[in-house]
C-alpha cells in the first residue's frame, strides 16, 4: 500500500494526475454535474478529524461547483450508519461518502453482517493519510515497548486498551500489535476515537493505538506518553520517538487513509469530474497547509489509485490480523 500511496502523493503535489478519461473530453453528463447541492456524508461526529478534513475540501468545492456542498454527519457503528446511507443513495454523484478506511477495509474483518456491501461504492479519490502511534497513560509503569511487553507478559489480561469500537482502525491495529508482541490485552471499546482518547487521558485505559492526528495534541500537552510510531520512519512531529520496527516488531506500519466514494453505478464521467475537482482542491497551498496542520499528508491521484490501494490494504490487514471472530 505504501508505494501506491506515495506515488499518489507525488501526483497530487505535481498537480498532474492522469485520469481515466482525457482532459477536454467531458461528456454532457459531466459538464452538467453538479446541477444541485452535493452532500458529503461523514460517518463520524462533528469536530473529529474526518469531519474537519471533509469540511476543508467541501468549502473549496462550493466555489468550483457553484452549488452548496453540505456535510452531513452520520456517526455510529464504526462508520456503518453513514456508509449505509450512501450505499442506498441514488448513483448521481450528489451524495458521497467522505470517510476513513474503517467502513471500507476494517469493519469487514470483524463483522460479517454489515448493513451495506463494502464493495458497493465507486472509489473517487484518496484525500490524505496519517500513521497510528502507540500511546500509554502518563503513569503507566513502562518507558519503552520492551518494558510494555514485559509487563503484559507478566500480567496476562491485566493490561487493557481503548479502541474506537470493534472493527475500528485502533481496534485492528492493537490486535496486530498484540499478536506480533505475543501478549494478551483486554479491549475496552468506545463510540469513536475521541471517547477512547478521553478514556486514556482520564486513566481509564492503559494503552491506545490511534492516529497521529488524534494523539499529537495530547502528547505535546504532556497528557499522554508515546512509546512508538507505526510508520516506516520516525515522524517529523516527534523525531525522538522510535518506530515499532526499531523496537523489534517487524511489519508494524499502521497507515490510516481518508477518501471519497460514490454509490455503485455512479456514471464514470461524474466520478472523473469529481476526481478532477478534488485533485485541483488538494494542490491549493491553503488546503495543503490546513491538512498538514492536522498532521495529515495530502494524497490525491486517480480513482484507480484508490481502488488498488484498497485491494492491497485488505490483503495486508487481513493477513496480519488473521481470522477475527465477528463481534
Amino acid at each position: 500500500m505504501i508505494p501506491a500511496l506515495m506515488a499518489s502523493i507525488a501526483l497530487a503535489i505535481a498537480g498532474a494526475a492522469t485520469l481515466v478519461e482525457p482532459a477536454g473530453a467531458e461528456t454532457p453528463l459531466a459538464a452538467d454535474f453538479p446541477d444541485r447541492a452535493v452532500t458529503f456524508v461523514v460517518p463520524g461526529p462533528v469536530g473529529g478529524i474526518t469531519d474537519a478534513l471533509c469540511r476543508i475540501v467541501a468549502d473549496k468545492l462550493r466555489q468550483s461547483f457553484g452549488h452548496p456542498v453540505v456535510v452531513d454527519n452520520r456517526p455510529g457503528a464504526v462508520g456503518s450508519i453513514g456508509a449505509s446511507v450512501v450505499a442506498a443513495a441514488q448513483p448521481t454523484g450528489h451524495t458521497l461518502l467522505c470517510t476513513p478506511d474503517a467502513p471500507i477495509v476494517l469493519s469487514p474483518l470483524v463483522n460479517q453482517r454489515l448493513p451495506y456491501d463494502p464493495d458497493g461504492f465507486e472509489p473517487v479519490i484518496s484525500l490524505a493519510i496519517t500513521y497510528s502511534i502507540l500511546a500509554i497513560r502518563r503513569d503507566f509503569p513502562a518507558d519503552s515497548i520492551a518494558e510494555l511487553i514485559a509487563y503484559a507478559k507478566a500480567n496476562p489480561n491485566r493490561l487493557n486498551y481503548g479502541s474506537g469500537g470493534n472493527g475500528s482502525g485502533s481496534h485492528v491495529a492493537t490486535l496486530r500489535f498484540a499478536r506480533a508482541a505475543g501478549i494478551e490485552m483486554v479491549n475496552i471499546p468506545y463510540a469513536g476515537s475521541a471517547p477512547s482518547l478521553r478514556a486514556l487521558l482520564a486513566g481509564e485505559v492503559d494503552l491506545l493505538i490511534d492516529s497521529l492526528s488524534m494523539l499529537l495534541p495530547a502528547y505535546r500537552g504532556g497528557l499522554a506518553r508515546i512509546l512508538a510510531v507505526g510508520a516506516p520512519a520516525r515522524l517529523a512531529e516527534m523525531p525522538e520517538v522510535p518506530t515499532l520496527v526499531e523496537a523489534g516488531l517487524a511489519d508494524m506500519e499502521f497507515v490510516n487513509w481518508y477518501g471519497i466514494f460514490a454509490p455503485k453505478r455512479t456514471p464514470t464521467a461524474v466520478v472523473v469530474r469529481l476526481n478532477r475537482a478534488v485533485n485541483d482542491t488538494l494542490v491549493l497551498p491553503e488546503v495543503r497547509a490546513a491538512i498538514g496542520a492536522m498532521a495529515l499528508r495530502s494524497v490525491g491521484g486517480t480513482p484507480q489509485d484508490l481502488k488498488e490501494s484498497i485491494a492491497q490494504d485488505r490483503r495486508r490487514r487481513g493477513q496480519a490480523t488473521g481470522a477475527i471472530a465477528p463481534r
